[in-house]
């Protein structure tokens, strides 16, 4: 019994004194790394380019000189871009159609079942 109590002790004595000597140990690793100067300056934080307006080119009338409406494709600027979405590479979208297919529709959506 007496021998029990001793380790216990002992236990708790070597908790603390680990404990203790770890965090000395952080203070002075963090004393060394502030006195340790970089060798090179961090790269000043550069502002983002402002994007440059899109010059506009003299339009072109719709309609031709003889009066015959020109086709749609003949606008000035052309077709208009689509929006692009990022998704990933072909690999990543498989993958992906393959999990959706697995999982199935979300259950959170269905009404709740009764209960019985």
């Amino acid at each position: 019994m007496m021998l029990e109590q001793i380790l216990i002790v002992l236990l708790l004595f070597g908790f603390l004194l680990i404990s203790v000597l770890v965090e000395w140990l952080k203070r002075r690793q963090r004393q060394v790394s502030r006195e340790v100067k970089p060798a090179v300056p961090p790269a000043p934080v550069r502002a983002p380019m402002p994007v440059p307006p899109r010059a506009v080119g003299a339009l072109r009338p719709r309609v031709e000189p003889r009066g015959a409406p020109l086709p749609m494709d003949a606008s000035p600027r052309g077709r208009s871009p689509r929006a692009r979405v990022y998704v990933g590479n072909r690999r990543e979208v498989r993958r992906g159609i393959v999990f959706m297919t697995i999982l199935g529709p979300c259950r959170a959506l269905e009404p709740p079942h009764p209960q019985q």
